[in-house]
């Protein structure tokens, strides 16, 4: 009786061909193929300028994500062996939540300057609730180094306040704030320390700053946008010194609350007859928080 033929496997056969095809995918989501990855295999963006806040908006991700799983994949690029997150550090953070171990990736292996552009276009659409000064500085900052490595030449910023749909003004205001001292960016942040005053203190360089926070830790006080102006200027003139600093921000005056009256026929014309006095309150206050916003 003839000796039943038996087919040897290969070591490779036996253990490798799991990785061989999880690596074979990876290749093939370079083609923009979605392909599952370890979460213990990806890392930040070097340069991420948004920090993920454990809110409300976040929390209902973090539900979803639990529910139905990631639904858009992440936007990743190799490097030192394993992949950087280009797009969603927000959905990575929600599988971890929820002990997700492999999320879908796409692997886009672009260039600094591409990716930067990527890293803020899916973050800066979110509201200004959610996003704080100091990380709108540094995405435009980014955004602006994208566009200089495109060869834009004379028309960065006309460009970039393009993009954002903002004035080129405000652009520039914004990305000054990346030349704050971190306490200073802090307090911005905080809305401890005003837009505009910011903007000013950003030209003072970082030894002024350091001497200017000693004293407004010493006298427990904060420069107004007029006291930012001058000690701009003093800096600019090069006469700017802790003695100066130090009489700019002397004791703080009481001030007196500022007391608005308003008439109700005043308010009573700009609202359809019959609106509720909690609705016409709720309106009012919405129309100056959006204007606060405008003015900062």
């Amino acid at each position: 009786m003839a000796k039943p033929s038996i087919e040897l496997r290969s070591f490779d056969e036996l253990f490798g061909r799991q990785n061989m095809e999880v690596e074979e995918k990876e290749k093939k989501a370079n083609d923009g193929e979605v392909v599952y990855l370890p979460r213990k295999k990806l890392q930040s963006y070097k340069r991420h300028t948004f920090r993920v806040e454990n809110n409300e908006s976040f929390a209902e991700l973090v539900i979803s994500v639990g529910e139905y799983g990631i639904l858009e994949p992440l936007l990743v690029r190799e490097i030192d062996g394993g992949y950087e997150i280009v797009a969603g550090h927000r959905r990575n953070l929600a599988a971890e939540f929820n002990g997700i171990e492999k999320v879908p990736c796409i692997i886009k292996n672009v260039e600094d300057a591409k990716a930067n552009g990527v890293m803020v276009d899916t973050n800066i659409h979110r509201s200004d609730e959610e996003i704080s000064y100091s990380e709108r500085a540094f995405s435009y900052l980014l955004k602006k180094e994208s566009i200089e490595a495109e060869g834009t030449a004379g028309k960065t910023y006309e460009k970039l306040a393009e993009q954002v749909k903002m004035s080129r003004n405000k652009v520039h205001r914004y990305i000054r704030l990346t030349y704050l001292h971190p306490v200073l960016l802090q307090m911005t942040d905080d809305k401890k320390l005003a837009f505009g005053a910011a903007v000013e203190l950003s030209y003072l360089n970082q030894k002024e700053q350091e001497i200017l926070i000693a004293v407004m830790q010493n006298k427990d006080a904060v420069p107004s946008l007029i006291q930012s102006e001058q000690l701009h200027q003093a800096s600019k003139e090069g006469r700017l010194n802790r003695q100066l600093i130090d009489n700019m921000l002397g004791p703080k005056e009481a001030l007196t609350p500022a007391k608005v009256t308003l008439k109700q026929d005043t308010i009573q014309k700009y609202f359809p007859q019959g609106t509720a006095a909690q609705d016409i309150e709720q309106i009012i206050i919405e129309l100056l928080e959006q204007w606060k916003r405008e003015h900062a």
